[in-house]
């Protein structure tokens, strides 16, 4: 984490929304987590509203928007696609030789 908000955006324009997202996702885990079950009985209440129709047409249009930025990623926009060495290639370049023996 540098903070390098031009270098985010540039590899992946969607990083201002994406990055808060999981972070309250994954808080939410955490602190359901910690909390463990809960011992009162299940109370009908009014599901929240991106339980409904407009959360799964908000989850689904930004399920659509990372498909589209990961297919221009592979097609050479926002830094893509990056070439595959493989892990002999890697260790051949940069670790020395007199480690190796």
């Amino acid at each position: 984490m540098h903070g390098d908000l031009a270098g985010a955006l540039r590899f992946h324009p969607l990083v201002l929304v994406l990055a808060p997202l999981f972070s309250l996702a994954l808080g939410k885990a955490f602190v359901d987590y910690v909390r463990g079950p809960s011992a009162a009985p299940a109370r009908s209440h009014v599901p929240a509203w991106w339980t409904g129709r407009p959360g799964y047409a908000l989850a689904g249009g930004l399920f659509v928007l990372v498909l589209g930025v990961w297919a221009l990623r592979f097609a050479g926009y926002f830094g893509g696609p990056v070439p595959v060495v493989s892990y002999h290639e890697w260790h051949a370049h940069h670790v020395p030789t007199a480690l190796t023996r």
